[in-house]
């Protein structure tokens, strides 16, 4: 969550619950679904609950395919806030609170820090489906956030699919036990507002590497 009064941030995270419950139009969160499943009679009801960031910034094509999507309307951001700022906020509080992480639990850590702050990478995982377009509006965030700058953004600022990101964090979970050559395998990331799905073969697991068996897809949740 992040809450705004008068168009500037005024809190993030669990601070601005109390500035929801005042008053939810000064509130930008995030995305929630609670999902309730008979399997008897095969039916599955979605409600509703928060506004999705994401939704804000999912491409045309996702949500327009989307025919139960056409009764949803995205509730608007607060007042004289762009999706950018919302995003940039939150990157800026996170960065923040690594800062303050990473000074307290190493030696010497805000020396540390202050030498190595300019050259840190910053990785953004988006939804499968996500391209050029919806990088860019992340790609503002960021510099607007001072994560990265115009001029070290092509450098320092890089982009993952999800399903990507979860791929990395299966291999990190003891491979050994069950990745071999021409081993196929399928991501499935639930998420909060998509879906995103792939499936790899791995062509080598001892110099890692991977090869899609077809492409990604990625499914809006309505």
């Amino acid at each position: 969550m992040v809450s705004y009064t008068n168009g500037v941030v005024k809190a993030c995270g669990a601070e601005a619950e109390q500035d929801f419950e005042e008053d939810e139009r000064n509130v930008a969160y995030w995305f929630k679904v609670t999902m309730y499943s008979t399997i008897a009679i095969m039916h599955l009801s979605i409600t509703v609950s928060d506004l999705g960031l994401k939704l804000h910034v999912h491409p045309p094509a996702l949500t327009s395919n989307a025919s139960s999507f056409q009764d949803f309307e995205i509730p608007p951001l607060p007042t004289g806030v762009t999706i950018e700022r919302v995003y940039a906020d939150l990157m800026e509080y996170l960065m923040e609170h690594t800062r303050r992480f990473f000074e307290m639990t190493n030696g010497q850590g805000a020396e540390t820090w202050a030498n190595v702050r300019d050259t840190i990478a910053i990785v953004l995982a988006t939804p499968n489906v996500w391209g050029i377009r919806e990088q860019a509006t992340l790609r503002r965030a960021a510099i607007m956030a001072s994560l990265v700058t115009e001029e070290n953004a092509s450098q320092l600022l890089q982009f993952v699919t999800e399903a990507e990101a979860s791929v990395h964090y299966a291999l990190a979970q003891d491979p050994g036990r069950w990745l071999m050559r021409r081993t196929v395998f399928a991501i499935i990331d639930c998420g909060g507002s998509t879906v995103d799905t792939t499936i790899y073969r791995c062509v080598s697991p001892s110099l890692l590497s991977l090869t899609e068996v077809c492409p990604s897809e990625c499914v809006q949740v309505f």
